[in-house]
């Protein structure tokens, strides 16, 4: 497998790729690393192979030296693959030449060597150690064995792909190395669905190729070409494992195997394999090691892979956006959109991420000023609902508000716009229900309902009953239990059913009612309790409690008349209460006393009369012997 399918990062409007004339076109991932001039076997395979042909250095030595085997490795290796393809070849060679030999042979390797297919083993050394294969090494290993035994094996590589192609019975034949069967190929019956997932030949949304055009695609190279993607498909497993020097290393020598036409070829392969490897490294997480891929891949690459290139860098780069927001970081953000703009400014995700970076920088700042530079509608709602939030939260609740009310404006049904319209007027309501400001505080909940986010299960009436409940709680503590009381019997009309209410009306009620008795104002405590029907068993004592201080108050001032009033109010409201039905009789006496020293009997023969249906009959009866007959 050379590579996989261009992808972008992004489902993104299509539209051509802005110049990149602002990016650098390449980026020192060596950290001032001076790649070494090629020596040795690698000095030789490198001159060899200038003119895009191998004459004195065997395909096998170029191959294993391009996996990145040492000259003191390398005669070792080189035996090992020779003695791993002699009997291949011994017994191929004993098949009929043509096609028959050319299928046998690839058979023979599959039951020798070629054990189990991996997406990215290239290297001949890991092919030979562990008979794992990909597309690439097991077409390297196929032309190898082939030569001598077919006629003019060589190099077939697509942008997806590489296999091998040979010429036998006079017609050139295409060979699918990755698969035992793959001679001459019926691509459609082989290639499944399921065969192109497991060699990872689907493209990014997981469709598979369509592999009869892509083999037409196809350029035929020489052997050396493969060398080369040897080179290049290990630069890529080495800058994904962090391996920047050696993969400059690798990715200069891959460059230096190509010429003219096939040099651009080259380059625009290395271009679509960095950006394959820059792509996953996007995925992973790892978006700050993709962009030195994808630089490095501009360097030469034009066309479609540039292109694709551009594309990627750019979300490479917005992912790094997103993650300084994140970070908090909103102003590192714009500037990573900004290089994101410079790649490629067709990508409508940058202009959302550029409105959230903008609206964070706003909200740090409390400036909804920013906001003027991103686009109106839904980002510019957006923008205002952030700032509106920061400033809720400093207290600046008037403010917050009117940036709630810019955001409706802008977007009305935007989610934050309701978020921050209900988070306004709810904590406006909720500061004038703290300053007993009630029916101010009513509006604004009812303003608030229509913004709730869907059906609350706390109706408005509630959330208003609890706003007057919270004015009442002012008011009391304020000292203005009328005021409390008021308030109550507001939240008590809203929400009925509250035994909480309630309870906090009669215990306020109760509460008034006692001063009131305590004070004297026997008629405007009798009011209260007859009003707060939870006080019922508590008003008897009440007051009687108001009415026998009345009673002493006018005993005090030997005012009898006055005294018995007071008492029979008193009975009435509390029967039966002794001490009043006492204070009754002693006023009755003494009244009717009195009465009778200035010889007014007619005017105490009720009072007398009184006196004994109070129970004080010898009392009325002692009295009447100071009036004659």
């Amino acid at each position: 497998m050379i590579a996989a399918a261009l992808a972008v990062l992004a489902l993104t409007r299509t539209g051509p790729a802005a110049d990149a004339a602002a990016l650098p076109t390449t980026i020192d991932v060596t950290g001032g690393f001076a790649i070494p001039a090629p020596a040795g076997v690698e000095a030789r395979v490198l001159l060899d192979g200038q003119d895009g042909s191998l004459d004195q250095v065997t395909l096998a030595d170029a191959a294993l030296v391009a996996s990145g085997v040492t000259d003191a490795d390398l005669a070792a290796l080189r035996a090992r693959l020779t003695e791993a393809l002699a009997p291949v070849r011994t017994r191929a060679r004993a098949v009929k030449a043509g096609s028959a030999r050319g299928r046998a042979l690839l058979r023979m390797l599959h039951d020798t060597a070629l054990s189990r297919y991996v997406l990215d083993a290239t290297p001949l050394p890991r092919l030979l150690q562990t008979g794992e294969y990909n597309c690439l090494s097991s077409a390297v290993l196929y032309v190898i064995a082939a030569e001598g035994l077919l006629d003019a094996p060589r190099a077939m590589i697509s942008t997806y792909h590489a296999f091998a192609r040979v010429t036998v019975d006079g017609r050139s034949v295409d060979v699918e190395t990755t698969l035992a069967e793959g001679f001459d190929p019926d691509r459609a019956r082989l290639f499944t669905r399921d065969t192109v997932s497991r060699l990872g030949l689907a493209d990014a949304a997981g469709a598979p190729p369509d592999l009869s055009a892509m083999a037409k695609d196809a350029v035929e190279l020489p052997p050396v070409a493969l060398v080369a993607g040897i080179y290049g498909n290990r630069a890529v497993g080495l800058l994904q494992r962090g391996d920047h020097r050696g993969a400059a290393v690798a990715l200069d020598r891959a460059a230096r195997l190509g010429q003219g036409a096939q040099k651009a070829r080259l380059l625009g392969w290395r271009g679509a394999m960095l950006a394959n490897a820059g792509r996953q490294l996007v995925l992973a997480g790892r978006a700050s090691d993709a962009v030195p891929l994808f630089l490095l891949g501009l360097e030469g690459t034009a066309g479609a892979t540039r292109t694709v290139l551009l594309r990627n860098l750019a979300v490479a780069y917005q992912h790094l956006a997103r993650a300084a927001l994140d970070a908090r970081e909103p102003r590192d953000a714009l500037r990573w959109l900004e290089a994101a703009d410079r790649a490629d400014a067709t990508l409508q995700e940058t202009v959302a991420l550029r409105a959230l970076a903008v609206s964070a920088v706003a909200a740090g700042e409390g400036d909804a000023r920013h906001c003027g530079t991103v686009p109106a509608g839904a980002a510019r709602a957006e923008c205002y609902a952030q700032v509106s939030t920061a400033l809720l939260d400093k207290g600046s609740v008037d403010q917050a508000l009117a940036l709630a009310r810019s955001a409706a404006a802008e977007a009305r049904e935007h989610v934050n716009t309701r978020v921050v319209m209900w988070n306004g007027l709810s904590a406006r309501a909720a500061g004038r229900a703290r300053a007993g400001r009630g029916p101010e505080a009513e509006q604004d909940w009812r303003e608030a309902a229509p913004w709730a986010d869907g059906p609350s299960p706390t109706t408005v009436e509630r959330r208003v009953a609890d706003c007057w409940m919270g004015v009442a709680r002012t008011a009391h503590d304020a000292g203005r239990p009328e005021d409390a009381r008021a308030a109550l019997r507001r939240a008590l009309s809203l929400a009925p059913d509250d035994a909480r209410l309630r309870g906090n009306l009669g215990s306020i009620t109760t509460n008034q009612a006692i001063a009131r008795a305590t004070a004297g104002d026997c008629a405007g405590a009798r009011a209260l309790l007859a009003d707060a029907a939870d006080s019922a068993q508590r008003a008897p004592e009440i007051l009687a409690h108001c009415a026998h201080r009345r009673v002493n108050d006018a005993w005090g001032r030997a005012d009898w008349m006055a005294a018995a009033r007071e008492a029979r109010f008193g009975l009435r409201d509390a029967p039966g209460h002794a001490e009043l039905q006492q204070a009754l009789r002693g006023a009755l006496f003494n009244g009717a006393r009195a009465l009778i020293a200035e010889h007014r009997c007619a005017d105490a023969a009720p009072l007398l009369l009184e006196l004994e249906q109070a129970g004080d009959a010898a009392g009325a009866a002692n009295l009447r012997r100071g009036c004659p007959p």
